[in-house]
């Protein structure tokens, strides 16, 4: 779940870390197939918003920043799933999947999360090792 504020004299949607602009972002809940849902809620339940301001990163309009944010989740939980299919559960599969993530997403890293992008893998594996997770999507 997500708390978000809209202040509709201004348009203006304060949506917290459901959008982190064009940078890591922690996947590491398990979560992703969640953050995608909450992606699709706020733009159903705003769909005046004119400018996102989001966690972390520029802030933005809303087709484009919640498109951006998909298209990470997306991609990231797709290596990931492809990974596991290549290797299992297994490390090598897991470092496979954080080097083709840090190269198809050259991003910073917002939080203190040391590193980042290897905890969100762990996060995916996680979540795709669950036996009620929707397909990839």
């Amino acid at each position: 779940s997500t708390t978000a504020y809209y202040l509709p004299a201004t348009k203006d949607l304060f949506v917290g870390d459901a959008v982190i602009n064009r940078l890591h972002g922690p996947i590491l809940e398990a979560a992703s197939g969640s953050w995608l849902g909450i992606l699709d809620r706020l733009e159903t339940t705003f769909p005046d918003a004119r400018t996102v301001h989001p966690g972390h990163g520029a802030s933005g309009p809303p087709s484009t920043l919640y498109e951006d944010e998909r298209v990470y989740l997306r991609t990231c939980r797709k290596i990931a799933a492809e990974e596991i299919a290549r290797s299992g559960f297994t490390e090598a599969a897991k470092q496979a999947a954080v080097e083709r993530i840090d190269a198809r997403f050259p991003y910073t890293n917002p939080t203190g999360i040391k590193d980042i992008v290897r905890s969100s893998v762990d996060g995916l594996f996680q979540e795709l090792s669950m036996p009620n997770e929707a397909p990839v999507r």
